[in-house]
């Protein structure tokens, strides 16, 4: 769970855990110095294991994550190496892997304008061949999937939109509220919600339309509010995380599935049930005593090490294993399609369509249901197929991670 964190996987079939989260970030932060020896649990390929590289999205927003990491990378001093499968690198090497990357990516484009890109992706993979070493999660008996063709198992996150206004009116009644600031007011969710503890003290940052929406915001961590004003115009900006009351967290899915609620624990399940047993809400949100309070920002959510996280590019992984954030990654699993429209509260997972897709990712997060080797979830953005993806996705696949030679 990525409760308290940059993001988090908001598909809720998880059982309930403590609200722990992901690592907590200073946001401008600057390491002086990384002398760290990192290790992970990788293992290298042999070039005839190489996959065939393809990206689905042709590079589109590649680049701007490269250009966020390599940024913070110029504020560390680095000094430290890092150990992928046998091989120990300098940790120069990982800002050294996203430049080369980079160069590939402009020839590429290059190439592009004069040919098919299919015969551009026959260089680009020469290139990567000869340019970069490749390895995957090192697996043991006692692994997820080990064994399996299918190493690595995805879900998805998003920053979630919250739409509000600045006063209770209308179908916006329900407060986000900003940190007390002071430990005696750390009430729990039922005295928060419903008793209106922290009611009337000037902490009311907005209004939301529904209590569900303030949990999975609190779910997520992060959020991009749309706050509709009097006049019919919008005002954007960010909701990020600015600590919670200290109390535990539980899935609210957990309780609604063991009551009988509804037959899974899916946002689509969870959403639609709530809205239509608003008599139940007391019961079922105050078995979440754990509260996360916001803070209104201009700038995007941010990854575990203070870089922002950018659409369809960043990925969260085990932070124990994979430590020291930046590492080149290649995916290829299944994601839901994109459609005209997307029904937030289809339960029947079967329903949704599904496509193979490959592209390029920057391990940029992490966060505290994000356990083991092989597991990482990818970063969707902030759009309705955003929303739906990360509602549905819960597929396996791989994931190979780069190292320039």
């Amino acid at each position: 769970m990525r409760v308290a964190a940059a993001a988090l996987v908001v598909v809720l079939f998880t059982s309930g855990c403590d609200g722990g989260g992901g690592g907590s970030f200073i946001p401008g932060f600057k390491f002086k110095t990384e002398r760290e020896s990192y290790v992970t649990p990788t293992r290298q390929l042999s070039l005839d294991e190489y996959p065939l590289f393809h990206d689905d999205l042709n590079f589109n927003g590649m680049k701007l994550a490269i250009e966020r990491q390599l940024t913070r990378f110029a504020e560390k001093n680095l000094s430290g190496t890092i150990q992928m499968g046998q091989r120990r690198y300098p940790l120069t090497a990982m800002k050294k892997s996203l430049e080369v990357f980079r160069q590939l990516i402009w020839e590429f484009e290059s190439c592009s304008y004069k040919k098919i890109s299919e015969s551009c992706y026959q260089t680009f993979n020469q290139a990567v061949r000869s340019r970069f070493d490749i390895f995957i999660p090192d697996l043991t008996p006692d692994d997820p999937r080990y064994g399996e063709d299918k190493t690595t198992f995805f879900t998805g996150y998003h920053t979630m939109p919250v739409e509000g206004s600045a006063r209770r009116r209308g179908p916006y009644q329900y407060p986000i509220y900003a940190n007390p600031g002071d430990s005696r007011l750390y009430f729990t969710r039922l005295e928060i919600d419903f008793l209106g503890k922290l009611a009337n003290r000037g902490l009311e940052l907005m209004y939301a339309k529904s209590l569900f929406d303030i949990y999975l915001l609190h779910v997520q961590g992060s959020g991009r509010a749309i706050l509709m004003n009097e006049d019919g115009t919008t005002t954007g900006f960010y909701l990020n995380y600015d600590g919670t009351n200290r109390k535990r967290w539980e899935w609210i899915s957990k309780y609604m599935v063991e009551k009988g609620y509804i037959a899974n624990g899916s946002v689509a399940a969870q959403r639609k049930f709530l809205r239509l047993n608003p008599q139940l809400h007391r019961e079922i949100f105050s078995t979440c005593p754990s509260y996360v309070f916001m803070k209104v920002t201009g700038t995007p959510p941010l990854g575990n090490d203070s870089v922002p996280v950018t659409d369809g590019r960043s990925i969260a992984q085990d932070s124990t294993l994979y430590k020291f954030k930046g590492l080149l990654a290649y995916v290829e699993s299944e994601r839901p399609a994109e459609s005209d429209f997307y029904d937030f509260e289809e339960e029947d997972y079967t329903k949704v369509e599904f496509r193979s897709f490959s592209r390029f990712f920057l391990d940029q997060d992490t966060g505290g249901a994000i356990k083991g080797k092989g597991r990482a979830d990818i970063y969707f953005g902030e759009d309705d197929y955003a929303y739906f993806s990360s509602m549905h996705m819960r597929h396996a696949g791989n994931i190979y991670y780069m190292m320039a030679k």
